[in-house]
C-alpha cells in the first residue's frame, strides 16, 4: 500500500508539472486504481520472472493452460508445447474503450481474454458484431496466417488479456515441427 501511495503521489507531481489535462489525467488514475484494486499493484510478469526456471513454468501453465488449451488448433498439441506457449503469453491491462486492434492493421498478436469483456466491431465502427469475454481467445488468425487484421476489437470496461506475439508463436513453432507441419 506504501508503494502504491508512493507511486500515485509521484504520478500526481509528474502530471501536474507537465499540465497533463485533467481528462486524461483521470483516465491515468483510474488505470493505476484498477491495478492497484484487481492486482494489488503487482506486475505478473515481474513476479513470475523472480521465480526459479521450474516454478515459472509451472505456475505460468496454472495460470493460463486453460485458455491456451481452448484454441482449437492448440487443443491437442503437447503439454510441453502448452508449457512453453504459456511462458510466452504476456499479460497485459486494456482500459475502457481501448481500441486493442483494428481492422486492416498487421496482425502481431494474439489475445486470450483471463478477464473483462471486448466487443467485436463491424467496419461502421458503431456496430458490435460479437462480444467475447473471459476465456475467450481473439487474432489467431495473425499468428496462423500472417494476414492483416479482419475486425476491430475494443475493450469494453477494464480488461486482463494475455498477448503472444507472432515472434514468440514462431520460435516455438521451431522446437516443435511435427506441430507446426500438423
Amino acid at each position: 500500500r506504501t508503494q502504491y501511495v508512493a507511486t500515485m503521489e509521484r504520478l500526481e507531481g509528474v502530471l501536474r508539472y507537465r499540465r497533463v489535462p485533467p481528462a486524461l489525467q483521470h483516465h491515468i488514475f483510474d488505470y493505476y486504481r484498477y491495478l492497484w484494486e484487481n492486482r494489488m499493484g503487482y506486475d505478473e510478469s515481474s513476479v513470475l520472472d523472480d521465480l526459479p526456471p521450474t516454478l515459472r513454468r509451472e505456475l505460468s501453465l496454472t495460470l493460463k493452460s486453460d485458455l491456451v488449451q481452448k484454441v482449437s488448433f492448440l487443443r491437442d498439441a503437447s503439454l510441453e508445447l502448452v508449457q512453453t506457449l504459456s511462458l510466452e503469453m504476456r499479460a497485459v491491462v486494456f482500459t475502457p474503450g481501448d481500441i486493442i486492434m483494428r481492422e486492416g492493421d498487421s496482425g502481431r498478436h494474439m489475445y486470450f481474454i483471463s478477464r473483462g469483456t471486448v466487443d467485436v466491431i463491424a467496419p461502421d465502427g458503431t456496430t458490435v458484431l460479437q462480444s467475447l469475454s473471459d476465456g475467450d481467445f481473439f487474432g489467431e488468425f495473425a499468428l496462423l496466417h500472417q494476414q492483416r487484421r479482419t475486425a476491430t476489437v475494443r475493450a469494453v470496461g477494464y480488461c486482463d488479456l494475455y498477448a503472444l506475439d507472432q515472434e514468440a508463436f514462431d520460435r516455438t513453432l521451431t522446437f516443435y515441427p511435427d506441430f507446426e507441419r500438423e
